[in-house]
């Protein structure tokens, strides 16, 4: 594998961990719907995946990826971000590689990873960008409430 393989698995931990720490500690409740199913989902695919380093199909795998789709589908009708239609999109592409692979079981292990892993840093970056949203939605909304009480205090 080329080495820029290592550097992309070895900073995905750090990121998905300290997203998922600042969604919990600032997000709304999309936010941290979405960091904990992607953190439940990243241990579950680690104790799951097999040891043929995707030369094979990857059932353990394609089953998290399902249930990571019906989870962010279920948080998209619940909560209706912008941000987590995007992220279920991208979940919907890393299910058809898993699909592909069922399919076509010639399709090159590199290929396939590629396939199935190359969702994670933008949905990483989605959950940024919602987290970032909520902060400062919140941030206007109090700068917003603290000049209405100051005008109010004025006038009287």
């Amino acid at each position: 594998m080329p080495a820029w393989t290592t550097l992309y698995a070895l900073l995905f931990w750090p990121l998905l961990l300290g997203i998922s720490a600042a969604a919990w500690r600032w997000g709304a409740a999309a936010e941290r719907a979405v960091a904990t199913v992607y953190v439940v989902a990243a241990v579950a695919e680690m104790a799951l995946r097999s040891h043929h380093a995707f030369a094979r199909f990857e059932s353990g795998v394609a089953a998290v990826d399902l249930w990571l789709l019906a989870a962010l589908l279920l948080i998209v009708v619940r909560h209706g971000r912008a941000w987590t239609y995007a992220a279920a999109a991208i979940q919907t592409l890393v299910a058809a590689g898993h699909l592909a692979k069922l399919v076509e079981p010639t399709i090159s292990p590199m290929a396939y990873v590629i396939m199935t892993g190359g969702g994670g840093y933008p949905q990483l970056l989605l959950l940024l960008s919602g987290t970032v949203g909520t902060l400062l939605a919140r941030r206007d909304r109090t700068t917003a409430a603290w000049k209405h009480a100051r005008a109010a205090r004025h006038r009287s």
